[in-house]
């Protein structure tokens, strides 16, 4: 089996600090000598801080760590790699240079990963299985006297579909969490999946320069196999296309969908179930993610979707935003899915949020979408679901939740309360107070909301409740 081995990288600049002095680099090369009877692919991420008396860059770096390798063909591949290690330590000690290099080195063993690093400004992740893990910052950090190098090494077991991101500090400082990461799982080519990683750190106002590169690890045919692959796949299309079976599509995956942090702070669960992960400003958050606004004031959200399949790429949906007020408590269960119809997909486009306590507004400006808040009660395992239909003008509805009471407010559009099979529909410009153990019924009260209440919204989403709805008054 010949193993397929795909690199891309991205590097940028700061936003804050574009004449950054720190140089940067990402490499990749594959290594036509035998160390151990195994063909090597290498892979190096350096940090490299500028001063008058290293009159080099990352290149250089790499270069000298190719030919090291290359000359150690007795060695085994731990051995060949801490001995580039112990040479650039000796090195920055005889011209005094500190720890002008930080970097990470990796060596591609047909199903094994060989990592050693140096210094605290570049990291190794492995993604796998759906998962990210570092596996590289346990690893020796060397002082200024070590030469001899005998540990900082890792080495781990490789599986078709894993990915390996090698990355500076302008990437992995300006993350929330190390699962972040495993939007890289979204994308075939690398260097796709190295670009939305950095610029999620732009976005983010990183002030060091950002450089990622990523590699898949996988399988592909021989050549010879290939070659005689394309005629018999031409054939079986021209068949398919025959019998009509291209219309059978793949099924897109059930969520297709994340929320961006665009204002706000806003924490997520740890494995505690404590809310101390924060999310700041642009942050990605998963559907199915529980989360608490911090008591410093509201937090707003958008919304982004994936396009079909094989696509990976995402698109904003536009019009629309999520206010939650401070300490609210909520979880995004979907933000659009598909539905598998007559054995064709079909994106439905809503976005559900389960409120557990506080308070939330939609405010749709024109998405022609369906929101679905909905309510629970563990107790009786009632639960209650406040919609607004698909509207292609200005449209919102709003909750507030104190235990088991719900105020709802429709303010324009189709509102529709209901549970079961139990539905009611609530008129624009009106609010019902409802309690969710009790059952639903027809002639739930809905009195008119005040002009009071108008304001105290309008504060809530900064001014973007009178933007949206200027001469909303409730008649």
């Amino acid at each position: 089996m010949n193993v397929k081995v795909e690199f891309g990288q991205d590097q940028q600049p700061g936003l804050k600090n574009k004449e950054f002095k720190q140089i940067d680099g990402v490499f990749f090369k594959e290594i036509n000598i035998v160390i151990g009877k195994t063909s090597l692919k290498i892979g190096m991420v350096i940090d490299l801080i500028q001063s008058p008396n290293l009159g080099m860059v990352p290149s250089d770096v790499f270069e000298n760590t190719v030919q090291i390798i290359e000359s150690q063909p007795h060695k085994n591949i731990q051995a060949a790699l801490g001995e580039v290690k112990s040479r650039i330590i000796q090195f920055l000690n005889a011209e005094t240079l500190g720890d002008s290099i930080s970097f990470s080195l990796i060596a591609i063993e047909n199903s094994s990963l060989h990592t050693v690093s140096l210094g605290n400004r570049t990291r190794v992740y492995l993604y796998s299985n759906g998962k990210v893990r570092d596996i590289s910052s346990n690893l020796e950090l060397a002082t200024k006297d070590v030469v001899e190098v005998n540990d900082g090494y890792s080495k781990v077991a490789l599986t078709k579909g894993d990915k390996i991101v090698l990355c500076t500090d302008g990437l992995f400082t300006m993350l929330q969490n190390q699962e972040e990461l495993e939007i890289i799982g979204r994308y075939d080519k690398p260097s796709f999946g190295a670009k939305h990683l950095n610029s999620l750190a732009k976005g983010r106002n990183v002030e060091d320069s950002v450089t990622t590169g990523v590699i898949n690890y996988g399988s592909s045919a021989s050549p010879k196999k290939l070659k005689l692959f394309i005629p018999a796949g031409v054939i079986l299309l021209a068949i398919a296309l025959w019998l009509g079976l291209s219309g059978r599509e793949t099924p897109l995956p059930e969520d297709l969908g994340v929320a961006i942090v665009t204002s706000g702070k806003v924490l997520r669960q740890d494995e505690l179930g404590e809310f101390t992960i924060a999310i700041d400003d642009f942050g990605a958050v998963g559907p199915g993610t529980l989360l608490m606004v911090q008591n410093d004031g509201p937090a707003e959200l958008k919304f982004k979707t994936r396009e079909a399949t094989p696509s990976n790429s995402t698109k904003n949906i536009s019009g629309i935003s999520l206010f939650a007020s401070e300490l609210t408590v909520f979880n995004i269960h979907n933000i659009d899915y598909a539905n598998n119809l007559n054995g064709k997909p079909d994106l439905i486009n809503q976005t559900t949020i389960e409120l557990v306590s506080g308070k939330i507004i939609f405010i749709n400006g024109s998405s022609p979408r369906t929101y679905h808040i909905n309510f629970s009660d563990k107790n009786s395992n009632n639960s209650i679901t406040f919609t607004l239909s698909k509207e292609k003008v200005p449209s919102g509805i709003a909750a507030i939740r104190n235990g088991d009471e719900i105020q709802l407010f429709c303010f324009r559009g189709s509102c529709t309360l209901s549970s079961g099979d139990k539905r009611v529909d609530i008129p624009e410009d009106s609010k019902v107070t409802i309690n969710i153990p009790e059952n639903l019924n027809g002639i739930t009260p809905s009195p008119s909301i005040s002009e009071q209440e108008i304001t105290e919204w309008n504060a809530m989403t900064s001014g973007y409740f009178s933007i949206v709805f200027p001469d909303y008054l409730p008649e």
